[in-house]
């Protein structure tokens, strides 16, 4: 990222509050005779450079319709593996927490999940909506779980929301982790590998989203010309102590 006509300064913070999931990133970028700045929280950035004006970069998520270059993980495949996890660790009932059902993050990762599930025979058990919240997401796992026929599994859209479920779980229906009922996130935030979570989940790089939207941004005033691009980083799974492992 060192360019001797550039200097780029990027701060990123994981939101861990309710009604976030996704990462806060402000960035400048400035060379001799003019600057560029933006600010990303899953929504798109803006910069004026000279007559210039890039379109804006959008981090951990996309508009199909929209002109700005996105950087995501590839939220599909950590869906899909998700799904293989689960599967091939014997259980039949999985069900899946969304986040908000306007996010292309929560979308793609059900998307996966579902394909990964439809390649073991299975389909969804049952699903319900978190909006990416605390709250919102312990209301759903009172609405899955608190009935006779539960699910014996569930992917929850994001760790945070994950983190809920499970408090709901253990403190209010007495339900054992992974015992009873096995639980698995997306993000791997700090949080989720505490002994009090030992989240399973799935890992995106967030220095190499924020690395990734930085050097797409220069690109573009370099060159002074928009091209949409769409950089997808791996997704991994990590394996913890929530959800019941695979046999083999």
């Amino acid at each position: 990222m060192r360019d001797s006509r550039y200097r780029a300064t990027v701060k990123s913070t994981s939101i861990g509050s309710a009604g976030n999931h996704g990462i806060s990133v402000s960035m400048r970028a400035t060379r001799r005779g003019g600057s560029c700045s933006g600010g990303i929280v899953n929504r798109s950035s803006w910069c004026t450079f000279g007559d210039f004006n890039p379109a804006g970069q959008l981090l951990n998520r996309y508009v199909p319709a929209s002109p700005a270059s996105s950087v995501t993980c590839d939220n599909i495949e950590g869906g899909r593996k998700l799904a293989h996890f689960l599967a091939d660790g014997g259980h039949r009932a999985i069900a899946f927490i969304a986040g908000q059902e306007d996010s292309s993050t929560s979308r793609d990762r059900e998307a996966g999940f579902c394909k990964g599930l439809a390649e073991r025979g299975l389909t969804l058990f049952a699903r319900a909506v978190g909006g990416y919240t605390f709250y919102g997401a312990a209301i759903a796992a009172r609405r899955l779980f608190s009935v006779r026929e539960r699910p014996d599994a569930v992917f929850v859209a994001n760790d945070h929301m994950a983190f809920a479920v499970m408090d709901v779980l253990r403190d209010e229906l007495k339900l054992r982790i992974p015992a009873d009922i096995s639980v698995v996130g997306f993000d791997d935030v700090p949080e989720a590998g505490w002994g009090g979570y030992a989240l399973t989940t799935v890992s995106q790089s967030t220095t190499a989203m924020v690395e990734a939207t930085v050097r797409v941004m220069i690109e573009q005033i370099t060159r002074r010309e928009v091209v949409r691009k769409a950089v997808i980083l791996p997704a991994e799974l990590i394996v913890r102590r929530s959800a019941r492992p695979p046999k083999s």
